[in-house]
């Protein structure tokens, strides 16, 4: 799990990175298969940007769809966003945490009550089906940081927000 934890917040930063882009660039196809771990310096990498595009081709009409359960329900639309990376990275680590792969059942993620309430409420903010609804990935960052350290109080506060309207 802490592994699995350290590789999340690691992605999350690349992709703040990408956001931050002018246009934003959005990866479209997080999975476990795209993120490799550097053997020389145990840092996780992001991989395959053959499905990214910036916001800019993204708007052109060029619809990518990411992995069949890992993609989020917007790029079934042809639209994406770099919230639509945090939902496929939050379903690659359900996916690594519980081992319930979410390709058996796309949108669906039946086990993360498996894991314990905190964790399982982060992912569940990460994983919801409204764009709007979800955390950015330097909000989604500082949550699994928070929770990493323990600090689980002021999180159950602040993920309803992404559960309301």
């Amino acid at each position: 799990m802490a592994d699995v934890l350290h590789y999340t917040i690691e992605i999350c930063t690349v992709l703040e990175y990408l956001a931050g882009r002018q246009p934003p660039v959005v990866h479209n196809d997080i999975k476990p298969g795209n993120i490799i771990v550097d053997q020389h310096t145990g840092r996780a990498v992001l991989v395959d940007f053959g499905t990214a595009k910036t916001r800019y081709l993204a708007s052109a009409g060029d619809n990518s769809y990411g992995t069949v359960g890992y993609a989020a329900p917007e790029l079934y639309r042809g639209q994406s966003e770099p919230r639509s990376d945090v939902y496929s990275l939050a379903a690659t680590a359900y996916h690594l945490l519980t081992d319930d792969d979410p390709r058996d059942h796309p949108n669906q993620y039946p086990q993360l009550d498996a894991l314990s309430p905190d964790l399982a409420d982060i992912l569940r903010a990460a994983l919801a089906e409204d764009v709007a609804q979800r955390p950015t990935a330097a909000e989604f960052r500082q949550h699994v940081e928070a929770y990493q350290a323990g600090q689980t109080g002021p999180l159950k506060a602040w993920l309803p927000r992404w559960r309301c309207c």
